[in-house]
C-alpha cells in the first residue's frame, strides 16, 4: 500500500482538501483508496459521510485503527489528514510510514514563513 501523507502545521493551509481530493481522484481512477482523518475536527470524515454512494468507494480508517485494521482494508493508497501543529514524535511517526508527503501552501506571507520553517525542521 502506497501510503500519501498531506501535512504541514500551520492551520487553514488546506489540508483536508487536499487529502479529500486527493483521495477521490485516486478512486475515480478505479484506485483501492482509504482515507485516514487523523484531525480532531473529523472534517475528512465529515466529507466521506457526504460523499455519494454512487460515486467510487472511498473506505474510511478509523482514528484510533490499528495497523491490521489499517491493513484489512486491502487498499492499494492510504492517504492521511493530519492535524494542525504536527511535530515531534507524531511528525516523525507520519514520515517514517509515508511513502509521499504533500504540504498545502496558501499564498501569504505567514502560511509560507510557517511552511519554510516546517519544511527545514524536517529536513534536518
Amino acid at each position: 500500500m502506497q501510503t500519501i501523507l498531506v501535512a504541514n502545521p500551520k492551520g487553514g493551509s488546506g489540508k483536508t482538501t487536499v487529502a479529500t481530493n486527493v483521495a477521490g481522484w485516486l478512486a475515480g481512477k478505479r484506485q483501492r483508496v482509504s482515507l485516514a482523518d487523523r484531525d480532531p475536527q473529523r472534517s475528512a470524515t465529515e466529507w466521506l459521510a457526504r460523499r455519494p454512494r454512487l460515486f467510487p468507494v472511498v473506505a474510511t480508517v478509523p482514528f484510533d485503527a490499528t495497523k491490521r485494521a489499517v491493513t484489512d482494508t486491502h487498499s492499494q493508497w492510504r492517504v492521511v489528514d493530519t492535524p494542525a501543529g504536527l511535530h515531534g514524535p507524531d511528525l516523525r511517526e507520519a514520515l517514517n510510514h509515508a511513502d509521499v508527503m504533500l504540504v498545502p501552501l496558501a499564498p501569504s506571507a505567514f502560511d509560507m514563513t510557517a511552511t519554510a520553517h516546517f519544511l527545514a525542521a524536517i529536513t534536518h
